[in-house]
């Protein structure tokens, strides 16, 4: 065996010790359960349980997506102890799992949308029942992402939406009022958003200017500043059609 050989050996031997069992193999004990599971529950999948499932399981996609150290870990399956069949569903999942995610939340807010309509008719009644959300805010409303940006010009609605969103985060979801802070940057905006979440839906959320709540403590400082940063951003966005090479 030359020294070519040998190193594509070594190399291949190495790379494989990932998936044997007892060095703690995630794809030959867990069988794809967390994937799977990730589908299974009615709800809203959010980026941040995407980046987390794939912090743990992107390593061992890139591993397979060598066909030499694919072929030698379905070679020696056996020693191994690796399922083929799970290891191929495995591959495959992975590939679809972005494709896959997008149909799974389209699908959840096509069914919200069905199965809470009356709900949704009536939201804003205890402002004014002739205020009616449309199918854009209604899906905006519903979207559990951990970032959801609006963009729309001004009377389009944004505030509405706002207050539809707190709503529903409390009667739907079940999350306490005071877990809720909701920041705007204008006065004049969180007097209106007082006036509707606080007033007239009786949901005593913290609504605040931005600069009130900025020095109270580190959290909220750091919580400003992030969402600064991002509104920068995303203004960068609209405006030049790509994101520009700004460091934050």
């Amino acid at each position: 065996m030359d020294y070519r050989q040998n190193t594509i050996r070594t190399r291949l031997l190495y790379n494989s010790q990932v998936f044997h069992k007892k060095k703690n193999s995630r794809i030959s004990t867990l069988k794809n359960s967390r994937i799977l599971a990730l589908f299974s529950v009615p709800r809203y999948i959010d980026r941040r349980t995407v980046t987390a499932l794939k912090s743990t399981y992107e390593k061992y996609y890139t591993l397979l997506q060598n066909d030499l150290i694919l072929q030698y870990v379905k070679t020696n399956s056996i020693a191994l102890q690796i399922d083929d069949i799970g290891l191929n569903r495995f591959i495959t999942k992975m590939q679809r799992l972005e494709s896959d995610l997008e149909k799974h939340n389209n699908s959840y807010v096509d069914a919200k949308l069905t199965e809470l309509k009356t709900y949704f008719d009536h939201i804003m009644d205890d402002i004014d029942p002739d205020i009616k959300l449309d199918d854009e805010q209604r899906r905006a409303v519903i979207i559990d992402d951990n970032h959801c940006l609006l963009v729309a010009g001004a009377g389009a609605g944004k505030t509405t939406t706002m207050a539809a969103k707190v709503k529903y985060l409390v009667e739907k979801q079940g999350i306490r009022p005071q877990d809720i802070i909701v920041i705007s940057y204008t006065n004049k905006a969180v007097n209106e958003l007082k006036e509707r979440i606080n007033t007239r839906l009786k949901i005593l959320a913290k609504i605040a200017f931005f600069r009130q709540v900025r020095f109270r403590n580190n959290l909220a400082a750091l919580l400003t500043n992030a969402c600064l940063k991002q509104v920068f951003r995303d203004l960068c966005i609209l405006r030049f059609g790509n994101l520009l090479d700004y460091s934050f």
